[in-house]
């Protein structure tokens, strides 16, 4: 499927279109359809790590020469120069892995990425189809860097060489770490000639009123090069690693790479029916999201939001996004994993935790804990490992006297907020529903969560206003917390009140393209809408009123525009944020929770 035509598409929607792939040995890249670096975040060899990722390979430079013209098939600015090589691109697909058409006076140059599905290696290949009376010289330039997403180097603070190895060469990316970066070819000349190139310029959009330009130095090793005489075509491939390796072996030809990607495409759509071709981007897409460090024995995740600091924020997507990019797809075992990961974060990282994060969290875990127990027939140690900590979790809440006011309902600062009682009413009846403690005990639970329920209702609902306040002290006016109040496996309010919360929704925060944070009077309101948002807004919807297929062809009507907006993207999923102002998108390509959140909102309507 062809994402991008010239004949079709502008260069500027090129631009915008951006992808991810990952291999799932801690390896991905990032990028734009027209092969242009616009944000801080993109590039060919990223490496994965827990804390911070690094950008290992930022982009290769191609000089393609015919006769006496040099071009250029990668869009590049510098201080003093700017490269166009998008305007000679024709088309660009995705799936089953990135591949881009080049046409240059008479000659038709086809470039690929492929990732090894074992190995931390990526394959950069080209077909060059010379069908003109010229020589065709190739030059590629290797750009190498080591900086995390959302920073840049300049030449004097990267402390990179590189000295020629067996079909190429080898980067010394950190002596303390002993880290190594090699490029190979066993089909180009490799020379080396060390050089950097200076202030290449990325200008990144971070809003509608404010784009920031980086500004970054590279490294090259040295160059690779070809000859293709006129008439005649030739395959070569740039091999990139973060291990040495012996190109001879057939576990590196391409075809055989080809056929192993194809394989993982289809391991990832298993079970979803060929008509869903959105699903199974976005099964895709939940695939590229985390790896597996086997030394380590646990998940590694990409970070979809590194521009977001704070490490609750980025938690909360996660656990969020488990049930969607996970259970929905049927990938138990990785779910637990992750699940395990969470805890283990939770816990190394508590004192970064501010106590209104922390006991979000905590209660938000718990919810995606019983979300995992009651989808998957999990093993007896594994149950009783899970029961054992949500039970102990409740219970040390219900002790904590400081967290609690006389009604049990918790305070931060004398703050009483909805989202977090309405998670906590729903982590006691969760506690209530594991059954595992004397009648006595479970009716006490009861009665509390129940008192606590009523207590949120007359404390929180303005009926005047058809509102549930985000905070006691608060105004009345709507925000995207109520749909937290009527969605969770045990809601706060249902029936009259929920009907009453829902039609507010589609009044003051409903969009086609996401849910505002509050209606557009109030303090919450930031002028974007978030596309995560609409899952609770359908799932609501289909809760109090059913689910049919005439409830579900009246939710697609809803979000049908933001539905299409995933084939538009070339990762195949949609981004973070819109402006309703501009309907400009914002965050990378993946975002955790939007990905998981959109696949929810498939399966409900599917």
């Amino acid at each position: 499927m062809k994402i991008y035509r010239k004949e079709i598409q502008q260069i500027d929607t090129g631009k915008k279109m951006e992808y991810v792939m990952s291999n799932g040995t801690g390896v991905y890249m990032s990028g734009t359809v027209i092969g242009e670096n616009t944000a801080p975040y993109h590039g060919l060899f990223i490496k994965q790590k827990e804390q911070a990722e690094e950008i290992f390979l930022s982009k290769v430079i191609e000089e393609i020469t015919i006769g006496s013209n040099q071009y250029h098939i990668y869009d590049i600015e510098t201080s003093e120069k700017k490269y166009n090589g998008a305007e000679y691109l024709e088309t660009f697909e995705r799936y089953p892995y990135p591949k881009a058409e080049y046409i240059i006076e008479d000659v038709k140059i086809t470039k690929s990425y492929i990732f090894s599905t074992r190995e931390r290696v990526l394959c950069i290949s080209y077909k060059i189809e010379n069908k003109s009376k010229n020589m065709v010289n190739i030059k590629i330039l290797p750009c190498i860097t080591k900086r995390e997403p959302f920073t840049t180097k300049r030449e004097s603070m990267l402390k990179l060489n590189s000295i020629e190895a067996y079909d190429g060469c080898k980067i010394t990316m950190s002596i303390k770490d002993n880290e190594n970066l090699y490029i190979k070819s066993n089909n180009l000349k490799y020379k080396n000639k060390a050089s950097y190139i200076n202030g290449i310029n990325y200008n990144h959009a971070i809003s509608d009123e404010e784009v920031k330009t980086y500004i970054e130095d590279v490294f090259v090793p040295g160059e690779f090069s070809c000859k293709v005489k006129a008439n005649t075509n030739k395959n070569i491939e740039l091999y990139v690693s973060l291990d040495d390796i012996y190109l001879a072996d057939e576990k590196y030809e391409l075809e055989f790479l080809q056929n192993e990607w194809e394989q993982k495409n289809k391991l990832a759509t298993v079970g979803i029916d060929g008509n869903y071709h959105e699903l199974k981007a976005l099964a895709i897409s939940a695939k590229e999201l985390s790896y597996i460090d086997n030394e380590n024995k646990k998940i590694v995740l990409l970070k979809s939001l590194p521009n977001i600091q704070k490490r609750a924020v980025y938690l909360k997507q996660l656990i969020l996004s488990i049930e969607g990019n996970y259970l929905i797809l049927n990938k138990y075992k990785e779910a637990y994993r992750i699940l395990n990961s969470i805890k283990y974060t939770i816990e190394k990282y508590i004192e970064e935790l501010s106590p209104m994060d922390y006991y979000e969290v905590i209660l938000m875990y718990i919810y995606s804990l019983m979300r995992y127990l009651s989808v998957v027939k999990c093993k007896k140690n594994e149950k009783e490992e899970i029961v054992k900590y949500i039970t102990e979790n409740v219970e040390k809440l219900l002790e904590d006297k400081e967290l609690l006011d006389d009604k049990k309902l918790i305070s931060i600062d004398n703050k009483k907020y909805l989202r977090l009682n309405s998670y906590w009413y729903n982590a006691l009846k969760i506690y209530v529903d594991l059954g595992e403690f004397t009648d006595s005990k479970v009716k006490e639970i009861y009665s509390l969560a129940e008192a606590i329920r009523e207590e949120i209702i007359n404390k929180f609902w303005d009926e005047e206003k058809k509102v549930l306040k985000c905070e006691i002290s608060e105004p009345s006016y709507a925000t995207a917390d109520m749909l937290y109040a009527i969605n969770l496996t045990y809601p706060v309010v249902y029936d009259g009140i929920a009907l009453k919360i829902l039609d507010t929704c589609f009044k003051e925060l409903y969009t086609p393209y996401g849910i505002r944070l509050g209606e557009k009077t109030s303090r919450a309101y930031d002028g974007y809408v978030y596309p995560h948002l609409t899952t609770l807004f359908i799932s609501s919807n289909l809760r109090q009123n059913g689910v049919t297929r005439a409830t579900q062809k009246i939710t697609y009507n809803l979000v049908k525009e933001l539905l299409a907006e995933i084939s538009k993207q070339a990762i195949g999923t949609v981004k973070y944020k819109y402006s309703e102002k501009t309907k400009n998108a914002y965050g990378l390509p993946i975002n955790t929770l939007t990905n998981a959140e959109l696949i929810r909102l498939y399966n409900m309507l599917t």
